[in-house]
């Protein structure tokens, strides 16, 4: 998986996905009957340009005339907001197996608001500069992101929180808003340590909705810090100004 999957298979955050391999000429995915409506993602087989395809509840086909030899998919949810796409099952070839994908070495997170989730890019979240700069270094990369977020804990725009709660949950902050659970906790043992994280967040505090003053900001980034310090004593931390 990449990004946040919660225990029912939903993904959460902007740019949640899947990686694998697997063999033979056809593959479906079949989406859950949890799919958000208007769902759409962005996918590549064999490291080929993303194609863009909407996705409905039931088969899905994503390919169905390959060479019937060892393929690789990427799958990319690019909805920014409504990021709720449920894997019920993939169909492949009779006898064709599904391997698992070999991660690349370096392992990012982004963190951020609507500018890091795409929201406002043709395509989202595989257009937004957070997608584009871990495919750019070569490196996985997980977006915790989502539009209209502020760091500070307070509920802006059907929200139940900010980011430095909703940090250390799986759930997206607008799950409940969207019927899903929203009070499911991340297991941080699911992913090694990142290389690198980015914390680009601030926008929305400073914005008319939530009026948070610089001095608060301040004190609210410092304590974010030191709680992902006691998750991730190593990862180097790089914050963005406003």
């Amino acid at each position: 998986y990449v990004g946040r999957w919660n225990s029912e298979n939903i993904s959460q955050w902007a740019g949640c996905g899947l990686k694998f391999d697997f063999s033979g000429t056809s593959l479906s995915l079949v989406a859950g009957n949890r799919t958000q409506s208007l769902m759409t993602i962005g996918y590549s087989i064999d490291y080929q340009p993303l194609i863009v395809k909407n996705i409905t509840v039931g088969e899905n086909i994503l390919a169905n005339d390959l060479e019937n030899t060892d393929h690789n998919i990427q799958v990319y949810v690019t909805n920014s907001e409504a990021s709720f796409l449920q894997l019920d099952s993939l169909i492949i070839d009779e006898g064709a197996k599904i391997h698992q994908y070999e991660p690349l070495d370096k392992y990012i997170q982004i963190v951020g608001d609507s500018l890091t989730a795409g929201q406002y890019t043709p395509n989202e979240s595989v257009d937004a500069w957070s997608f584009l700069f871990g495919k750019h270094m070569n490196v996985e990369a997980d977006i915790i992101a989502k539009p209209g977020i502020s760091l500070t804990d307070i509920p802006l725009y059907g929200m139940d929180h900010g980011m430095e709660v909703s940090y250390f949950m799986t759930s997206s902050p607008y799950a409940r808003a969207y019927g899903y659970n929203s009070e499911e906790y991340y297991d941080f043992s699911k992913r090694k340590e990142p290389d690198l994280m980015i914390i680009f967040l601030g926008t929305n505090d400073v914005s008319d909705n939530a009026k948070v003053s610089e001095d608060d900001y301040f004190e609210t980034l410092k304590k974010f810090i030191t709680n992902i310090r006691n998750i991730y004593s190593n990862t180097p931390i790089a914050i963005t100004s406003l």
